[in-house]
């Protein structure tokens, strides 16, 4: 347990840090506190400071002052910044005199790209065409992936003194997205600067700083509040010089919320599972004299525990710093002291959790005064100094490899090579810090049990919904008996990946049921389900529905985010008209439409639930009369969920007969990947953006037949692409592109299935064999007659015949 102060400095004072899925944390400051530099418009100051290499690089910086703005985490990995500071105090009269008056604007940025996007503005004030603009504002990722933004000062020509109207980003239309207010000016309502806030269990805001002296919840979906309780006993609790963070959430205790406030004197905790929540003390704390520890920060362990760093007792004064660090157990309720920092860290100051366990520190002016006051006075603390935990030389589980992207629900494998002395596992939201808060830091424990065979692995299930665990990237952690965890990889939360045939493997059931859904013979469809959880795999079913929309043709099948634990959502083909269905999760499990999609279909559709928009917008892709594909897709975001297009996509090819799409984790946001057969030759097409251009990738195979079925899966390092289509002279071929390979090469294995001809197929990677890798399954149909084949998850590689449901 010790601190390290490294050699390389931050170059430019940290005022704003986030921790990317790159293994980078991203560093901003805008004008740094200095208004020659606001003035002068010198607000290039960002950088990247690289976990693994401790390296700091430069890079470009958004357009406008981001100093004082606030940010969060996306769905999709990139940074939304919005606000900033449109002038320093004085230099605008009225109603912001002496405060500083913030901007409406806002950009994102991407990790992959390394690059900065102008996105929509904020909003004005309400009812009028002026003012709007936030600065010192909080910024939320919600349930839905959409952004909330409350608090900060607005714009000079808006009356109000603080934007008391909170509003909500989406991230479509994509680059720009769009902002919508949520409630008009409610001045009961107006919270100070940067609020903490926490996203709750059942989707609710939690105000921990208080609102006129309340404690109270925030109901994003009505826009409505409500009373929790009276706010934390000292007043320091209301400000930006204390800060706050949610407690680890474990499932067995239902995920029951309770919040930490820490800064003054006594720290108290929040339990809002009790019968009456109110903010209680916690036991004393373990440092002499229970100092103020003024502009501090609190940072989640992968341990559970919650270490706090930095801070002093008099911002006026920095040789008030307490450079002891605390460490909280919520277990035990219990504090005690740990190393002392060598840097001060006081106004302006950041910390982060770094994928290997250390919690980076960053940041601060000296003794609180802005930099450059006069030529050559500088305030910016430039060291970065890093705290390693007694777990960080303890010997440590080793995590060798886990999946790369998750859905809500979805059960998992973490391989390791001593899966028995492995007693927790545990998910931590990539963090998002400025002035003494972490917005985006959360901890959530995962139901896990140890896995029996060759390959040592623990078997874990995502958590059930995004109110537990809202979208985007975490660290995964295995922790041991004696809560010493291991380096932690990134994965990402979101609309789980899966084919677009008709085949899926829901997260419903402890292994995952297998969920299919074909046309009936005599109209409509039918659904059937595998109990993977019954030792006899038994299907269950049909349960028939949609009768009255016709004959069917064909049918694409998706579990998707809407609902608990997610909807089946359904799109399929009557004639040329495209409709969508879906089974809603309630008690009664009813499917539920028709809504028309479109007309003009010449295929099967091909749907996905993408990870573009904040909710997860669905993309269809079809076989359109004229030639070429439609793609249509339903903005997830806009109320009334509208379907939209269709975009039309290389007409020229020909009549496209069949279709398979996924997207895949090529691009800075997911390219959408297409096979599509004409005739007997089977295309490969592919969109990347934005720009959101489609191109043609040339053709895979010809003598094929039939609907394909394509998945990405987990083999090889990036996941190569799995295809299996019909041959034309019988049987099924089994395609696979090597995505670790320059040129990215199409080979085919020895085909399966026997000599029959085969109309339609779909493919998924399931949880079964061993861990990680995965089974691949298909379902296949020949004629009137429904079979099941299973391809083992290592050599030889081979394709047997499993029990399949007789469907109609």
């Amino acid at each position: 347990m010790r601190w390290v102060v490294l050699p390389q400095g931050s170059q430019v004072l940290v005022v704003h840090a986030a921790l990317l899925h790159t293994g980078e944390i991203l560093c901003f400051s805008g004008d740094e506190h200095d208004q020659g530099q606001h003035d002068r418009g010198q607000i290039d100051h960002t950088r990247l400071f690289d976990c693994r290499t401790l390296g700091v690089t430069k890079l470009s910086s958004p357009a406008f002052d981001v100093f004082c703005a606030g940010h969060a985490h996306l769905m999709d990995g990139r940074i939304l910044v919005a606000g900033g500071t449109f002038a320093f105090p004085g230099e605008v009269p009225g109603e912001h005199h002496p405060h500083f008056p913030g901007l409406r604007d806002t950009t994102t940025y991407d990790p992959v790209t390394r690059g900065w996007v102008r996105t929509a503005t904020m909003a004005t004030e309400p009812g009028k065409r002026t003012g709007g603009g936030r600065w010192y504002p909080t910024l939320l990722t919600l349930p839905s992936g959409q952004v909330l933004a409350v608090s900060g000062h607005p714009l000079p020509d808006d009356t109000r003194h603080t934007n008391d109207s909170p509003e909500a980003f989406t991230s479509t239309p994509v680059p720009t997205g769009a902002w919508r207010l949520l409630t008009k000016a409610d001045p009961a309502h107006a919270v100070g600067y940067y609020p903490r806030l926490h996203v709750l269990p059942g989707g609710d805001v939690l105000y921990a700083t208080p609102v006129a002296g309340r404690t109270i919840r925030f109901h994003p979906d009505a826009a409505t509040y409500s009373d929790v309780c009276p706010g934390p006993p000292d007043g320091l609790y209301g400000g930006i010089q204390s800060t706050s963070v949610l407690l680890p959430l474990r499932p067995s205790d239902g995920y029951r919320a309770r919040v930490l406030v820490t800064g003054a004197h006594q720290p108290y905790r929040l339990d809002l599972g009790a019968p009456a929540a109110g903010w209680k003390a916690t036991k004393p704390r373990a440092l002499a004299g229970s100092p103020l520890r003024q502009n501090g920060c609190a940072v989640l362990l992968p341990t559970g525990q919650v270490l706090c760093v930095g801070g002093v007792v008099d911002p006026a004064n920095d040789a008030s710093a307490v450079r002891a660090a605390e460490l909280y157990d919520p277990g035990t309720d219990t504090w005690s002291v740990l190393a002392s920092a060598a840097v001060t860290r006081n106004y302006h100051s950041v910390a982060l959790l770094m994928p290997d366990g250390r919690v980076w520190t960053a940041g601060s002016n000296k003794n609180a005064k802005r930099s450059f006051p006069t030529p050559g006075v500088d305030n910016r603390e430039l060291r970065i100094e890093l705290f390693e935990p007694p777990y960080y030389s303890a010997t440590r589980p080793q995590l060798t490899r886990t999946q790369a992207s998750l859905g809500w629900g979805r059960r998992f494998d973490l391989l390791t090579p001593d899966p028995a002395g492995v007693v927790r596992v545990a998910l931590m939201r990539a963090g998002a810090v400025t002035h003494a808060y972490d917005s985006d830091q959360r901890y959530v424990e995962l139901a896990s049990e140890p896995t029996v065979g060759a390959v040592g692995a623990v078997t874990a299930w995502a958590p059930p919904s995004p109110d537990i665990a809202p979208p985007g990237y975490y660290l995964a952690f295995l922790i041991d008996a004696a809560g010493v965890p291991s380096v932690g990889q990134f994965v990402r939360l979101a609309p789980a990946a899966s084919s677009s045939g008709m085949l899926i493997q829901s997260n419903l059931g402890r292994r995952g049921d297998l969920e299919v859904v074909v046309p009936h013979p005599q109209g409509g469809l039918q659904h059937w389900r595998r109990d993977n959880d019954d030792p006899g795999l038994p299907w269950q079913g049909p349960q028939r529905f949609a009768q009255p929309s016709g004959a069917f043709e064909g049918v694409s099948l998706i579990q998707s985010t809407f609902g608990v634990p997610g909807n089946l959502e359904a799109v399929g083909r009557v004639g040329s008209r495209l409709f969508h269905v879906w089974r809603e999760s309630d008690g009664a499990l009813t499917w539920r439409g028709p809504v028309p999609v479109g007309d003009g279909a010449t295929s099967n559709p091909a749907l996905i639930q993408s990870v573009l928009g904040s909710r997860g917008n669905f993309e269809l892709v079809v076989g359109r009369a004229g030639g070429g594909l439609a793609h249509y897709w339903r903005n997830n975001d806009q109320s009334g969920l509208p379907w939209k297009g269709p975009a039309v996509v290389s007409a020229d090819v020909g009549a496209v007969e069949a279709v398979a799409m996924v997207q895949s984790n090529f691009g800075s946001t997911g390219n959408l990947e297409v096979v599509a057969r004409v005739g007997d030759v089977l295309h490969f097409f592919y969109r990347a953006g934005p720009p959101w251009v489609w191109h043609h990738g040339g053709i895979i195979a010809r003598g094929v037949r039939g609907v394909p079925a394509m998945i990405q899966s987990r083999l090889g390092t990036r996941g190569n692409f799995e295809l299996v289509v019909p041959s034309a002279g019988g049987g099924l071929t089994h395609y696979w592109r090597n995505n670790d390979i320059a040129g990215f090469p199409w080979r085919a294995t020895a085909s399966f299935g026997g000599s029959d001809l085969y109309d339609e197929v779909s493919l998924i990677q399931s949880n079964f064999g061993s861990p990680l890798l995965g089974e691949l399954e298909v379902v296949a149909r020949a004629g009137g007659e429904t079979r099941m084949f299973s391809r083992t998850d290592g050599p030889p590689w081979s394709w047997s015949a499993v029990p399949a449901p007789s469907l109609l």
